[in-house]
C-alpha cells in the first residue's frame, strides 16, 4: 500500500505543473477584440484596423497589428468581414490562432475613410525636397532604435521607401517619432510600426525597410597630400554611415600601406582604390638602368626615362646612344626591362 503523503506531493507537484503551463500560453496569448466598424486610412486593411489587440507583450502587439489581411476598398464601396474569414487570412499569414483568442464583434464593416471635398482638395502633394527630409528623420530615428535594441555597436543602413500618404502622416518636424517593431538579429527584411503623438490622432505607419550593418572602411587620420605614400599609422579602420556610398572604398588596411595618393585627403575622409596608385619608382627625365633579356643572355645599358611610372608598368625610354624611343616595363627603382625574341639561326628546327 502506497503511503498518503507521497500522493499529496505528487498531486501538488502535478497541480503546481499544470498551473505553471497555462500560465506559460496564456502569458503570451493575446486577445483580439474585434470592432463593428473600421475604417482603414491606408491602402490596405491591417489586423489592427479591425481588431484591438491586447496583449502583455509590446512586440507581439505590434507585430500582430501590422500583419496585413487584404487590400481596402474603394471610397464607394463597403465590406463585411466575418471573424471566420479573419482568422482564414490569419492562418495563411502563419499566425498561431491556438495561442490568441478572439472576442468582440462577429463581423467588421470595414469603408475607407475619405476626406471632404473642400478638404481633399486642400491637401497639397508631398515636394520632392521635403520627402527626402522627411525620409531622413525616419531612416535617423530607425538607426537610433536600432543601436538602442541590439547588443553590439553596429554601422546600420536602412533602406525603404516612403509613400506620399506616409511621408504625409510623419511630415511633423517637431515630435519625435516612436518606433516599435523588428526582431533580432536586426538584419534583412524588417517591419516597424512609426508613430507620432499628436494634438488629435497620433499617425500610425508601418514601413517594411532592408536593414544592413556597414563594414568598417580605411579613413584618414590626418591630412594627406597628392603625392605622398601612406605609412602606418596614416590610416584606421573606422565605420562611417556613409560609407556604402563611396565606390571602391577599401575595407583592409594592409590594402592602402605603401600606396601612393593621386588626390589629397582630407582627415577623416575615406581611402578608395581611385585615390591609389602603387609608389612611382620611376621618373620623367631620370637615367634609368634597363635589363635587356633575349633567352639566357641579359644585357645592362642605360636611358633615359621619357614618362613617369610604378612597377609593372610599361614607360617611354629614350636611347643615350641614338635617341631612339622604346617602351620598357618598370621592375624597380630606376630599372626596366625588355624582352627581345631568341633569334634563330638559320636552318635550326623549330623547338630545338
Amino acid at each position: 500500500m502506497k503511503n498518503p503523503s507521497t500522493h499529496s506531493v505528487l498531486a501538488c507537484f502535478l497541480t503546481a505543473a499544470l498551473v505553471s503551463l497555462f500560465a506559460a500560453q496564456h502569458a503570451t496569448a493575446a486577445e483580439l477584440r474585434l470592432r463593428t466598424h473600421c475604417n482603414p486610412a491606408g491602402p490596405v486593411v491591417m489586423l489592427g484596423d479591425v481588431a484591438e489587440i491586447v496583449s502583455a507583450d509590446a512586440r507581439q502587439t505590434a507585430s500582430l497589428a501590422a500583419t496585413e489581411l487584404f487590400p481596402a476598398p474603394s471610397a464607394t464601396e463597403q465590406r463585411i468581414v466575418r471573424v471566420r474569414e479573419i482568422q482564414d487570412l490569419l492562418l495563411l499569414r502563419g499566425v498561431n490562432l491556438t495561442e490568441h483568442q478572439f472576442s468582440g464583434s462577429s463581423e467588421v464593416t470595414i469603408q475607407t475613410r475619405v476626406a471632404p471635398p473642400h478638404i481633399a482638395a486642400s491637401i497639397k502633394p508631398v515636394q520632392a525636397a521635403e520627402t527626402q527630409r522627411i525620409k531622413r528623420r525616419v531612416s535617423e530615428a530607425l538607426v537610433k532604435y536600432l543601436s538602442e535594441h541590439a547588443t553590439t555597436p553596429q554601422t546600420w543602413s536602412v533602406d525603404f521607401a516612403l509613400t506620399e500618404a506616409q511621408a504625409r502622416s510623419l511630415a511633423d518636424p517637431v515630435r519625435p517619432i516612436n518606433i516599435t517593431g523588428g526582431c533580432s538579429p536586426w538584419t534583412g527584411s524588417q517591419r516597424f510600426d512609426l508613430s507620432i503623438e499628436g494634438a488629435k490622432e497620433p499617425a500610425h505607419v508601418t514601413l517594411d525597410a532592408n536593414v544592413r550593418v556597414m563594414a568598417p572602411v580605411v579613413v584618414a587620420l590626418r591630412p594627406l597630400a597628392r603625392g605622398a605614400v601612406i605609412r602606418e599609422g596614416d590610416v584606421e579602420l573606422q565605420r562611417l554611415a556613409a560609407a556604402e556610398k563611396i565606390p571602391g572604398a577599401l575595407h583592409a588596411v594592409a590594402e592602402a600601406i605603401g600606396h601612393e595618393l593621386v588626390r589629397a585627403l582630407p582627415t577623416g575622409s575615406a581611402v578608395s582604390s581611385d585615390c591609389l596608385r602603387p609608389p612611382l619608382v620611376v621618373h620623367r627625365g631620370e637615367v634609368l638602368t634597363v635589363y635587356a633579356q633575349s633567352g639566357a643572355i641579359r644585357i645592362r645599358t642605360n636611358a633615359r626615362s621619357r614618362d613617369e611610372g610604378s612597377v609593372g608598368e610599361l614607360v617611354a625610354v629614350e636611347s643615350l646612344l641614338n635617341r631612339k624611343t622604346y617602351y620598357a616595363r618598370v621592375c624597380g627603382i630606376r630599372e626596366v626591362e625588355v624582352y627581345a625574341r631568341p633569334t634563330r639561326v638559320e636552318g635550326q628546327q623549330a623547338g630545338n
